[in-house]
């Protein structure tokens, strides 16, 4: 049970903040919103996806000339479940790794391909895929080398993780439905997550602009995370998390460091520098009681003090999943609300991803 805590406060900190030294091309690319990532080109007679490297700045780290839809995949990650059963092309899906970490019901015919980070090779030429793909998080990852297993099967790199805004990561949907044969689709799909996460932000900018400075409530104070093995990892403003805490109009203390990594603080610098914030998001377990335990510094800060403590784990099986990073990562609006909803002690009903700590 501790190993596997451990491996989900992992998980936290690398999704949701991008914890890397990242020199991806900053810039977005033709054809793309928001994405830095890849790139589409299309024609009468195929579709061309780019994806470039997340270490190397501008190296195209692979290149997919797509005629006919991949009818048979594998992947490494949730994520990529997510977009694939927001395309309606869940039934394409013949093997995962971590199967009992998917939120989203799956057939019994889909392969377990074991820890995502050393994929079962065997299982995998088993499920007859045509393709696979695969997040790779450090420019070593021998999972790279699966392109050399088979001559039949397609190594598809999925970066989304690498992305810093949410609607970035959100356009890579546009990367699967060019390999499922969905594209216009995708497209479609990304649009209305745009106009939505842009609705619900311009609320937000309507409410924030209509109140003064010093009006707490109207510019609530927010703090992520918790403390880990004596670390306190929390996003700088350059994150994925740190922009939904600007969008959402929270004042935070890193907002104005771009780094788009991860910020490792000790117990004390947090109880220092968050003391009196008005908000706690993104902790692991769902009770005070349980957040007082692992330490009971944690009663000292104001937001727990008041109630006002929330986790990302609403949406959860008793095996694991939480569907934060399948949905969460294609509906990023979803996000936004929940943190708009909680900044008051109204509409807890409709949170989707997020609930109070009891």
């Amino acid at each position: 049970m501790y190993f596997k805590h451990f491996i989900y406060i992992i998980g936290v900190v690398l999704a949701l903040t991008a914890c890397t030294t990242s020199s991806s091309p900053s810039a977005v690319q033709p054809g793309n919103r928001y994405a830095t990532g890849f790139a589409i080109e299309q024609s009468d007679s195929a579709v061309v996806v780019r994806v470039y490297s997340p270490w190397n700045k501008g190296q195209v780290m692979g290149e997919y000339i797509i005629t006919q839809p991949y009818q048979r995949l594998a992947c490494n990650s949730c994520t990529h479940v997510g977009f694939l059963n927001e395309l309606g092309a869940l039934n394409r899906l013949v093997a995962v790794s971590d199967k009992k970490l998917v939120y989203t019901p799956l057939s019994d015919s889909v392969r377990d391909l074991g820890n995502s980070m050393s994929l079962d090779k065997e299982r995998l030429l088993l499920s007859h895929a045509d393709a696979v793909l695969l997040s790779t998080y450090a420019q070593g990852d021998a999972n790279q080398k699966l392109s050399t297993f088979d001559a039949q099967l397609s190594t598809i790199y999925i970066n989304e993780w690498n992305e810093t805004t949410p609607l970035a990561r959100a356009e890579w949907i546009r990367v699967v439905g060019a390999l499922v044969g969905k594209l216009a689709e995708a497209d479609s799909i990304f649009d209305a997550v745009c106009t939505q996460y842009d609705s619900i932000h311009q609320s937000i900018i309507s409410h924030v602009s209509g109140a003064s400075i010093a009006d707490s409530a109207a510019h609530p104070s927010i703090l992520s995370g918790q403390d880990f093995r004596g670390t306190w990892y929390v996003p700088a403003g350059g994150t994925f998390m740190g922009q939904l805490f600007s969008d959402a109009g929270y004042t935070y203390r890193y907002a104005d460091d771009r780094r788009e990594t991860s910020i490792p603080l000790t117990t004390e610098q947090v109880l220092r520098e968050f003391m009196d914030a008005d908000v706690w998001v993104g902790v692991q377990v769902k009770t005070l009681d349980e957040l007082r335990l692992i330490d009971e510094k944690h009663t000292w800060l104001h937001a727990f003090q008041s109630g006002r403590v929330y986790h990302f784990m609403k949406r959860t099986t008793d095996t694991g999943a939480n569907d934060f990073w399948e949905t969460g990562v294609v509906h990023p609006e979803r996000i936004l609300n929940d943190l708009r909803l909680i900044q008051t002690d109204e509409a807890q009903d409709s949170l989707y991803f997020t609930e109070r700590l009891q």
